[in-house]
C-alpha cells in the first residue's frame, strides 16, 4: 500500500500535504464499504474491533483498505456479539461505551469506531483531542451541532476547498454513528447509502444522549426492601418514596435497572451539588437557572415513571428541590431543627416560608414562584406516600 496509513496523512506533520476533500470523501466511502462487506457479505459476519486511522491503508490511488485483523473475530450465524474473556482489547477513543463496559463486540461497536474515524477525516483531529472545554472530539462536534455551527468542525487546512453539504452530512453521520445507545446507530448498509447520497442522514438530537448502563442485572429475588437501603435522610418511613427518597422496586411491573445507572456524557458545568455547596469561587446560580434545573429534573423523573419502555424508579434522587431553593444541604441543622425539611415546615407553619430562600439570591427572585416551589417541596416530602404528588402533576 504505497501511500501508507491514513493516520500518516492526517497527523503526519507539516511535511505532509493535506488530503483534499475529494480524497477524504473517497477514503471514508471505502472504509464504509469494507465494513459493510465484513458485516454482511463475508462467509461469516466479522467484527473488526479496532477500526482506526492507523489501521486504514491507502494504495497508490488513495483507495482505502481496512487492515490489521489481529483483533477481528468471526461471529457464528446465531450470534450477534463476541465477548473477550481476558479484558477488552481495542483503542480508547474508538471503543463504544457498551463495548467498554460489557466487553461485547458487535457490528454496532464497529460502527461507533467508524464514526470516530469519520470525525478524524473531516475534522483533522484525533478522537481524544481536547478542544476548549470539551475533552473529546465527539463532544466538541456535538456542541457545534447544538449551536448550529457544525461546519466549524471541518479541518481548517481545507480552507474553503470542500463541499459544504457533504461535510454537513458527514458530520451528522459521524454523530449518528457515535450515538451512545448502540441500537440507535445506523447499519453499515445504511451508512454506505448515506455516503452516496441515496439515503438521508438520520435525525441527530441537539444534545448528546446519555449512555445508561446497568452493571448488575437484577432479578426479582435480588430486590432489596427500601427500609434497608435508604441513604440517611432519604428513607421514607413507610418504605415508598420516589418523590422523597429511596424506594423498593418490586410491584406493578417496575423493573430494577441494577444498583445504579452510569451516564456516559460530558457535562461541562459539573454537578448541581458543586454549584450549590462548592467554594465561594463557584458561579452563583440565578433564580432562573435554579428554576430551569428543577424543571429539568422533574421532566426526567416524569419520563422514567411514565414514558420509558418500563416504569423505572431512580433509587437515589436526593431531596433536591428544597436544596436548590434554600441553598442548604438536606442534613443542615438550623436552630432546633435537625433537618432542612423540618425547618422549612416550621417556617411554613409560622407564615414565614420565604425565609427559607437562599440569601445569596437577595431580591433576585420571583416571589410567587419561590413560594410555589417551596410548597411543592413540602408536598413531595409528605410522610404519607399516597399524599405526595405524581411526577406528571409536579411537572
Amino acid at each position: 500500500m504505497s501511500k501508507g496509513s491514513l493516520d500518516k496523512h492526517l497527523f503526519g506533520g507539516d511535511n505532509i500535504t493535506p488530503l483534499s476533500w475529494n480524497l477524504r470523501h473517497k477514503i471514508i466511502s471505502g472504509v464504509a464499504s469494507a465494513l459493510y462487506y465484513l458485516h454482511n457479505h463475508y462467509n461469516k459476519r466479522v467484527v473488526h474491533r479496532d477500526v482506526k486511522a492507523s489501521n486504514i491503508m491507502l494504495d497508490a490511488e488513495f483507495n482505502a483498505k481496512l487492515g490489521d485483523f489481529g483483533l477481528a473475530r468471526a461471529l457464528d450465524n446465531e450470534k450477534t456479539s463476541y465477548t473477550e474473556a481476558g479484558g477488552v482489547p481495542g483503542t480508547m477513543g474508538y471503543m463504544a461505551p457498551e463495548y467498554l463496559f460489557t466487553g461485547k463486540a458487535t457490528e454496532q461497536s464497529d460502527v461507533y469506531a467508524f464514526g470516530a474515524v469519520l470525525f478524524e477525516v473531516v475534522c483533522g483531529h484525533r478522537p481524544g483531542t481536547q478542544i476548549g472545554m470539551y475533552p473529546l472530539l465527539v463532544d466538541w462536534v456535538w456542541a457545534l451541532h447544538r449551536e448550529g455551527q457544525l461546519l466549524e468542525a471541518v479541518d481548517s487546512r481545507l480552507g474553503e476547498e470542500y463541499v459544504a453539504d457533504e461535510a454537513q452530512s458527514f458530520l451528522l453521520l459521524g454523530l449518528a454513528c457515535s450515538h451512545p445507545i448502540a441500537s440507535e446507530r445506523p447499519k453499515t448498509q445504511e451508512i454506505v447509502q448515506m455516503l452516496s447520497g441515496s439515503m438521508p442522514v438520520p435525525h441527530v438530537p441537539s444534545f448528546k444522549p446519555p449512555y445508561a448502563f446497568s452493571p448488575v442485572p437484577m432479578l426479582e429475588e435480588d430486590i432489596i426492601p427500601a427500609t434497608t437501603t435508604g441513604t440517611t435522610f432519604f428513607t421514607a418511613a413507610d418504605g415508598e418514596s420516589e418523590s422523597y427518597a429511596k424506594t423498593s422496586l418490586s410491584q406493578n411491573g417496575v423493573t430494577r435497572m441494577g444498583s445504579c445507572w452510569w451516564f456516559m456524557t460530558y457535562m461541562p458545568n459539573g454537578s448541581l451539588d458543586k454549584h450549590l455547596f462548592g467554594n465561594a469561587n463557584n458561579m452563583k446560580l440565578s433564580w432562573n437557572l435554579r428554576r430551569k434545573i428543577i424543571c429539568g429534573v422533574a421532566s426526567t423523573l416524569h419520563y422514567l415513571h411514565n414514558e420509558y419502555l418500563k416504569r423505572v424508579v431512580h433509587c437515589d434522587v436526593k431531596a433536591f428541590l428544597l436544596e436548590v431553593v434554600s441553598g442548604h444541604t438536606r442534613g443542615t441543622q438550623t436552630g432546633m431543627y435537625p433537618l432542612l425539611v423540618d425547618w422549612v415546615w416550621a417556617l411554613y407553619r409560622e407564615g414565614q416560608l420565604l425565609e427559607a430562600v437562599d440569601n445569596r439570591l437577595g431580591q433576585d427572585i420571583v416571589v410567587e414562584e419561590v413560594q410555589r416551589f417551596l410548597l411543592l417541596g413540602l408536598a413531595c416530602s409528605h410522610p404519607t406516600a399516597s399524599e405526595r404528588p405524581k411526577t406528571q402533576e409536579i411537572v
